[in-house]
């Protein structure tokens, strides 16, 4: 019997490298290592596109592979620039298709960058943050808003 097998299973998805790179940095801290031991947690990404060919990628990675729970993590800001006048429908049309998918979409309402910048008080302020940077500011990132909604959509699946 595999560990997949064994436990609940989860795709975290995200939009791109960075977001691929802040889900492994969430996952190796201790918050995060509760749910490790009854889930098995699988990270990919696309490679920044439009929000949509971001959801069909999540949903090419998903084929064939049954998880319990996938979060896609998608930025909100190129959405409302490629959609001004109908944002919020295209936002909608989104999130059906990714429920119909069985995907729950993680809107980060600007970018992975700016959720950062307030969650550390401005002290993480560019693209490309590394592990250490992560690492230095990881009780402030734990405690945002963003970090917490994530955690209680996978731990309330429990």
């Amino acid at each position: 019997m595999s560990k997949r097998d064994q436990f609940k299973t989860a795709l975290l998805f995200g939009e791109g490298r960075h977001e691929y790179n802040f889900c492994n940095f969430l996952l190796g801290t201790n918050k995060f290592s509760v749910l490790q031991k009854s889930w098995s947690i699988d990270t990919e990404h696309a490679s920044g596109c439009s929000a949509e060919d971001i959801l069909n990628a999540c949903i090419d990675v998903m084929s064939g592979k049954p998880f319990d729970v996938t979060l896609c993590f998608i930025d909100v800001d190129d959405l409302k620039n490629d959609f001004t006048d109908s944002f919020e429908a295209k936002r909608d049309e989104l999130n059906v298709k990714a429920k119909e998918n069985g995907i729950d979409i993680v809107w980060q309402e600007e970018n992975l960058e700016e959720v950062l910048f307030v969650a550390t008080n401005g002290k993480i302020k560019t693209k490309g943050v590394s592990k250490t940077k992560l690492k230095k500011y990881e009780d402030q990132i734990l405690r945002s808003d963003h970090v917490k909604h994530i955690f209680h959509r996978l731990f309330s699946l429990e």
